[in-house]
């Protein structure tokens, strides 16, 4: 049986991925179908639609070729807090 931190760095490693590869399918569904994406300036983002609007500049190129390295990743569930 897995554990919930386990599960979380997972995940974590799996959307870095899909961010790096550029694949604006695979981040979005990512999120639930009514899920809200908060981006760094403020703005919320409410479902798919919106949370592909958001998106598509950061995943697409338009602002650059953006990356994550994804060296560091902290995990708080209920079970552990950690750092990696």
């Amino acid at each position: 049986m897995s554990n919930r931190r386990d599960d979380l760095i997972r995940l974590t490693k799996k959307f870095v991925d899909a961010f790096n590869r550029m694949n604006l399918d695979d981040v979005v569904n990512f999120f639930a179908t009514d899920g809200i994406y908060e981006d760094s300036t403020g703005g919320r983002h409410v479902g798919h639609e919106a949370i592909r609007t958001a998106f598509e500049p950061l995943v697409g190129g338009s602002r650059g070729k953006i990356r994550f390295d994804g060296e560091d990743i902290f995990v708080r569930s209920e079970e552990h807090t950690s750092e990696l």
